[in-house]
């Protein structure tokens, strides 16, 4: 047998990165048994359909098909991820009938090999047999509640076990400790049908709501046939489990009853042979004191020690244990006995009064009890605890009006104080103090002791306020409203009163019906628009995220009180389900005037974590105006005002500026019924400037999101003073010098401001304005125009007595030697048409949006942005993308627009100006480039979010690189410039406003450049969320430069073959001298010729020999020195056979492929995916080093080589004589 040996060559792109690769898949048969589903006419074969879905389908529907007459259905679908990863999925009915268990998972299999997947029930419904009866045992470890001071195992509290079998409620399921430990466990019989699935979790009892397991889905078992049932035991919220720490304490005594010596055990689970010195210290040797050090006998794992109680007064101490040598430490806190009295602490009728008694921690039975003044309250000498009970009721006796305080005292000493005092009855009077003409005010009348139920009310001025004559008290009710209607402005003095009290008076000013100065409400948003830094309505700042974003949501849906606009909706705030935050804050246009009020509505419904509202001056906040915590507790700046529960609440909120702080009103109702009204007065020097809310601090199911949110709305604020006065100036803020005409600006006036206006300009070497301008009658703009006299910068103002306008900043430059050239000014009649009227050197635009779907909006216009700077001629290119629908379209809107242009050359700079304001979806350019008829991404800039824009590099994740951070007001202008310096080889630019530019020199990328792109992805209503850019040019002349752009490397029949050349930076006729290196293999002509203005040029090439080895082209001007080449490889044997898979390897970086059958590996090559001179750079990579061979299969070792283009070298067998 003779072998002939042909060289070959097959080359197959590996990567350029690891994401190159086609994910692995297999196909994967889902089956579900619909049963149960058919019985309970849930499910009808006729008509319905079950899908499966799931993150095989992105969650999208793949219809289940029936198998034969069986009540299973059944569907194979391919399933893309690596192997052993989990994939999640669920069976659905039609649209909505999911599965109400939790998500089922399964692990993916080896890469194109088939996987079945057991058949399932339904939701885990399965037949059921016969009721039968059975004793369940149930165990829970509770440790990681314990750990984290969540449960007290001391402290009172109970586990339980509710589920279906009690209706998920009750406390008759109690579970026991197991001795000493963590485990708590509880046997009870459950009656149900044979087979029934049984739906439970554990729970236990807290101060305020039980504390349910909220971080899993229902635990579940299968009831068995009557015999008893012993479930596994579960951690808590299926919890990690504490681990045996390497040193605890076992024993001690954490409550001492007095003072003197007490017993510690500490416990190690490392080498019993190391001794082990253990260091003591205690953190209040005022309460406890112990030795320095304690040592572990040889062999021995515990060690005693004593600890001395010096104190049982001076508080709790903690004693740490620690291992000098290992590290390992444990704490023991000694908690000081206390006691405490809990009663009213202001009463007013005479006779006995209820009071309870609470001890904790060494207490012992019998407590004396004293009065400080008998004239006022008596006591019993002394009340005594029964049994384990920590808390005795006593009756003290009322006497005469007085303080006197209540002292009860235990064997040890320790004491318990409570001041009470009897006062007379009396009434309260609450409200608005500061109100406006026309409208009804809710005031709130308070009772305190033995008042009558009906109470006169009177107004010192009619003519300013009028009340109702008189109101009455409802039955054991010691509140009750009224409502005040204010008449007109004026103050006066509203009283209520009858024979057995009299209100404080309630002094009140009526003002004239103010101007509204900003307002804003739910209604002016969508879901998709209320985003970060969305600003509708008027006379507030762009809404401000940070942590769990706002949103917007029907606040009825957690129980909360209706304060939706039209759209069904209110501003949402609520933290994420495991103790997150959600903070919004939004600045006023202006400080509040003295006399302005600030109104707002809110409603929240449970009360875990905290939320509320606070309230901010130019130096930060001065006020935690609301904050509502567990239990129920309703606060105004720390002060609480209720703890009553009231579901279904509307909050109104009045602030209203005074001279030397806020006042603040707030009334909250039920069903339009008031039952709660408070005033407050909140001292601080500077007037406020804004708000913020903020929502979270708890844990909660993610169902139950709602419940714990707080909503807000109806956003107002009214100044009693006409519109302030302000003055406005607008126009071209960059100017290009020698320009025909003179830039043109417009003044406008609002408020008071007088006619006449004085102009400055800040330096009048670069532009001179009128030393005046003046209004028109009854009119609120005027126009004037500049002189522009140089380069430079400068600032122009406009101000009298009345105002003073904030500068504009304009900028005078000298306009680039553009060689193309384009802005949105040049486009007739405004209209953004694809092929332009006037020439650009660009090529058309080509404009690509995401499928038309209702309440989908996308497209490109010509318009005035509101970006300073951003306009030519007052407009720009624009780009929006945004949806208003009630369901989330799937794809979110886009926008691209792109053209190309000649490849960027040596010498040349692109440069364009992009314009942006708020983060919303994602917005950018894109500068690609196009290889072998493929466009490739080159330099991306993008808005990365939280107003961030970085650059990457060829699509690569790992050059991602921060430009630009943080906020500018009112958005800014970004220029951005990319220089070729050499071939592949680029210095970059990016200035934002007048900033420092952040530059990157010497960027080597794969290829050229000649197209541009830019996108906006769902950025969001509003001309905020637009995308915009303008003044788009190329600058400079090319510099010379030749490069081949078209050719055949690996012919594989004798004959000609055509090969193209670009040349930049040169014109006219031009001679390219050719030569080859191996003209037994290639030959070419002597010469090719450019024509006048030509860029390209093509000649022909000879293959000669395909046996002759690689000819190397060389084609170079003799005039301007520039030269380029190209390798052509020819080869014999037809068309290379493929790979037909090329398997990534998760985790090593390793890619592995076949060599196909009939050939042998000769040599494999790499090459980064860089051009040089017209292709790549190719080297040899070493084997066992790089890659390793062992027939068929070829393994790339590295991450360098994996980055790599590869390319193999084979040899063709052929077998014969």
């Amino acid at each position: 047998m003779k072998q002939k040996w042909f060289l070959s060559l097959l080359i197959g792109l590996l990567a350029c990165s690891v994401s190159a690769f086609a994910q692995d898949s297999r196909d994967v048969t889902f089956s579900v048994n619909m049963t149960v589903q058919i019985e309970k006419n849930n499910f009808n074969p006729a008509t319905d359909t079950v899908y499966v879905r799931g993150e095989l389908n992105e969650w999208g529907q793949t219809a289940m098909s029936r198998e034969g007459i069986t009540d299973i259905w059944s569907v194979t679908a391919p399933v893309v991820g690596a192997a052993n990863t989990t994939s999640q999925y669920k069976f659905c009915i039609g649209d909505e009938g999911w599965e109400s268990r939790g998500n089922r998972t399964f692990q993916l299999g080896p890469a194109n090999t088939p996987q079945t997947l057991d058949i399932v029930f339904f939701n885990d419904e399965e037949p059921v047999g016969d009721e039968v009866q059975a004793a369940v045992t149930f165990s829970v470890d509770m440790s990681v509640e314990i750990a984290e001071n969540r449960f007290d195992p001391e402290g009172g509290q109970d586990v339980l076990v509710r589920g279906s079998f009690n209706g998920w409620a009750g406390n008759a399921a109690e579970l026991d400790r197991e001795d000493n430990t963590s485990v708590y466990s509880g046997t009870f019989n459950i009656t149900t049908q044979e087979n029934a699935l049984v739906l439970y979790k554990f729970v236990y009892t807290t101060s305020g709501d039980d504390a349910w397991e909220g971080k899993i889905d229902n635990r579940s078992f299968r009831m068995g046939d009557g015999s008893p049932q012993t479930l596994p035991t579960v951690v808590f919220n299926n919890e990690t489990p504490v681990q045996p720490k390497d040193l605890q304490f076992t024993a001690g005594t954490w409550n001492p009853a007095a003072t003197g010596n007490y017993e510690f055990e500490l416990t190690r689970v490392d080498d019993p042979m190391d001794p082990g010195q253990i260091a003591l210290s205690s953190d209040n040797e005022d309460a406890v004191t112990v030795p320095l050090s304690v040592t572990f006998d040889t062999g021995s794992n515990t060690v005693t020690f004593l600890a001395n109680v010096v104190s049982l007064t001076n508080g709790d101490a903690t004693i740490t244990a620690s291992n000098t040598t290992s590290g390992a430490w444990d704490t023991y806190t000694v908690r000081a006995p206390t006691l405490a009295i809990n009663g009213p602490w202001e009463i007013y009728a005479a006779g006995p009064v209820s009071y309870v008694l609470t001890r904790f921690a060494g207490i012992g039975d019998n407590i004396a009890l004293e009065s400080s003044d008998t004239d006022v309250l008596t006591v019993p000498a002394s009340v005594t605890f029964g049994g384990d009970s920590n808390e005795v009721a006593f009756a003290a006796t009322a006497i005469a009006v007085g303080q006197a305080t209540i002292t009860a005292t235990a064997a040890n000493g320790i004491k318990a104080e409570f001041n009470v005092t009897f006062g007379a009855p009396r009434l309260e009077l609450n409200g608005p103090v500061s109100v406006t003409a026309g409208d009804s005010k809710t005031y709130t009348l308070t009772r305190y002791g033995p008042v009558g139920d009906e109470v006169n009310l009177a107004s010192d001025d009619t003519d300013v306020m009028t009340v109702p004559a008189s109101v009455t008290f409802g039955y054991e009710q010691d509140s009750v409203t009224f409502q005040a209607t204010a008449v007109a402005p004026g103050t006066t003095v509203l009283r209520a009163g009858n024979d057995d009290a009299t209100a404080t008076p309630l002094n009140v000013t009526v003002n004239a019906g103010g101007n509204v100065i900003a307002n804003d409400h739910a209604g002016n948003y969508t879901i998709a628009t209320f985003t970060n830094g969305a600003n509708q309505g008027f006379g507030f700042g762009p809404w401000d995220f940070w942590n769990v974003p706002a949103t917007l949501g029907d606040s009825t849906e957690g129980g909360g009180g209706d304060l939706n606009s039209s759209n069904g909706l209110s501003f949402k705030f609520a933290g994420d389900n495991n103790n997150g935050w959600c903070n919004a804050r939004r600045n006023f246009d202006g400080a509040l005037g003295v006399g302005s009020v600030l109104s707002f509505t809110f409603t929240y419904n449970w009360d875990g974590g905290n939320r509320g509202v606070d309230i901010f001056c130019s130096t930060g906040q001065f006020a935690n105006l609301i904050n509502v915590v567990h239990p129920d507790t309703f606060q105004v700046n720390g002060q609480t005002i209720s703890t009553n529960y009231s579901p279904g609440a509307v909050v109104e909120v009045e602030i209203t500026q005074e001279a030397d702080g806020i006042a603040m009103t707030l009334t909250r109702s039920v069903g339009g019924t008031p039952n709660l009204t408070y005033t407050t007065n909140i001292a601080n020097a500077l007037p406020a400037t804004g708000f913020s809310m903020y929502c979270g601090g708890y844990d909660y199911s993610v169902d139950d999101e709602a419940k714990y949110a707080i909503y807000m709305n109806d956003l107002r604020i009214v100044s009693q003073s006409g519109p302030v006065a302000k003055l406005v100036l607008s126009g071209p803020t960059k100017i290009w010098l020698g320009e025909e005409l003179l830039p043109l600006y417009t003044l406008t006036r609002s408020g008071e401001v007088a006619d006449l206006v004085n102009l400055t300009s800040s330096d009048t070497g670069v532009m001179t304005v009128p030393a005046t301008v003046t209004f028109a009658s009854e009119e609120n703009t005027v126009t004037f125009t500049g002189a522009v006299v140089a380069v430079g910068a400068t600032a122009l103002t406009a101000e009298n007595d009345d105002a003073t306008s904030a500068p504009l900043n304009v900028l005078v430059a000298e306009r680039p030697d553009y060689v193309m050239y384009d802005d949105a000014s040049l486009y007739a009649g405004g209209a953004w048409t694809a092929t332009p009227a006037h020439q650009t050197g660009f090529s058309d635009w080509t404009v690509t949006t995401s499928p038309e779907m209702e309440g989908s909006h996308r497209g490109v216009f010509i318009g005035s942005s509101p970006i300073e700077g951003m306009d030519e001629d007052g407009v720009s290119f624009g780009l929006y993308a945004n949806w208003d629908s009630v369901v989330e379209p799937d794809p979110l809107p886009e926008i691209k627009v792109s053209r190309t242009f000649p490849a960027l050359a040596v010498g040349q700079t692109f440069s364009v100006d992009v314009g942006y304001n708020w983060s919303g979806g994602a917005k950018g350019l894109k500068l690609k480039g196009t290889y072998e008829g493929n466009t490739f991404d080159r330099i991306e800039l993008f808005n990365s979010g939280n107003d961030t824009w970085s650059y990457k590099l060829d699509g690569d994740d790992q050059t991602i690189t921060v430009v630009w951070d943080g906020y500018v007001n009112g958005g800014f202008v970004g220029t951005v410039q990319v220089t070729c310096t050499a071939e592949n080889t680029y210095d970059l630019s990016f200035q934002r406003a007048r900033e420092v530019a952040f530059v990157v020199t010497n960027v080597t990328l794969p290829g050229g450049i000649d197209t541009v792109e830019f996108y906006n992805w769902n950025g969001g209503s509003g001309s905020e969320q637009d995308f915009f850019f303008n003044r788009m040019g190329i600058i400079g002349e090319a510099a010379p430069s030749l490069a081949f752009i078209a050719g055949t490397w690996n012919p594989s029949a004798l004959g000609d073959y055509q090969f193209t050349l670009r040349r930049t930076g040169s014109t006219g006729n031009e001679m390219i001298v050719l030569e080859s290196d191996n003209t037994n293999s290639v030959t070419v002509p002597a010469f090719v010729w450019f024509d006048d203005d030509d860029a390209t040029t093509s000649f022909n090439a000879t293959v000669v020999s395909l046996t002759e080895g690689d000819a190397k082209i060389i084609a170079s001007n003799t005039l301007s020195g520039v030269w380029a080449e190209y390798t052509v490889k020819p080869w014999q044997g037809g068309l290379l056979p493929s790979i037909d898979t090329i398997t990534f390897v998760a985790g090593s970086g390793q890619m592995k492929f076949q060599v196909p059958t009939g050939y042998s590996l000769i040599a494999v090559e790499g090459a980064d995916c860089v051009v040089v001179n017209g292709g790549l750079v190719w080297e040899p990579l070493e084997e066992d080093e790089d890659f390793t061979y062992v027939y068929p299969e070829v393994t790339i070792l590295t991450d360098a080589a994996a980055r790599k283009m590869i390319r193999i070298r084979l040899a063709l067998q052929v077998i014969g004589p």
